[in-house]
């Protein structure tokens, strides 16, 4: 009997084993066709938010770039976060916010995918540059290069905040060297 189980143990060990060395499979898996949770309420923990560009959609779809690893990317980033900061965020539940939902401001950290498809109303663009003007900070992620990603971006970010300009940092900027000593960003 305990060959028996010493035998099934083993085998459920080398199954798993073989199951998580194949590619797309864990965790963090990138999805296809993952539901678009419902938000969950605000309670002053630390909460993931993905900005949407776009209709509300039912399912995470590569039709709507936003929604980009929707939910395993966000997951991912708030397990690191746990594991780097004393934050204590949460790591399963998600936001997924429009850039003129009343509720955005209360969250002082948003994230947007695919930046370089990124669609607005005059409306959502106010909306966006009243919550970035009282301190809220974006994560901008994943730009499409050989479809001009960054240029479609820039002139999508000028209707937010008309007038700006970016300005490129090399690795010697202090902010390369002031919570994680980075010693070569760029290379």
């Amino acid at each position: 009997m305990r060959r028996a189980l010493a035998a099934l143990a083993a085998a459920a060990v080398l199954a798993g084993a073989a199951v998580a060395a194949q590619p797309g499979t864990g965790p963090w898996r990138p999805t296809r066709g993952a539901e678009i949770k419902p938000n969950v309420p605000y309670n002053g923990e630390f909460t993931f938010v993905r900005l949407r560009y776009g209709p509300p959609i039912a399912f995470q779809s590569q039709r709507y770039p936003w929604s980009h690893d929707y939910p395993f990317g966000e997951q991912h980033f708030m397990q690191i976060i746990n594991e780097v900061t004393n934050l204590k965020p949460r790591i399963m539940d998600t936001q997924v916010m429009a850039l003129d939902d009343p509720e955005l401001p209360k969250y002082p950290v948003a994230y947007m995918s695919e930046p370089g498809y990124w669609t607005m109303s005059d409306g959502e663009a106010s909306a966006f540059r009243a919550y970035l003007q009282k301190g809220g900070f974006v994560i901008f992620d994943d730009f499409a290069e050989n479809r001009g990603g960054w240029d479609f971006f820039e002139r999508a970010f000028q209707q937010v905040i008309p007038g700006a300009r970016w300005v490129e940092l090399d690795g010697s900027h202090p902010i390369f060297h002031a919570f994680f000593e980075i010693p070569d960003p760029l290379g």
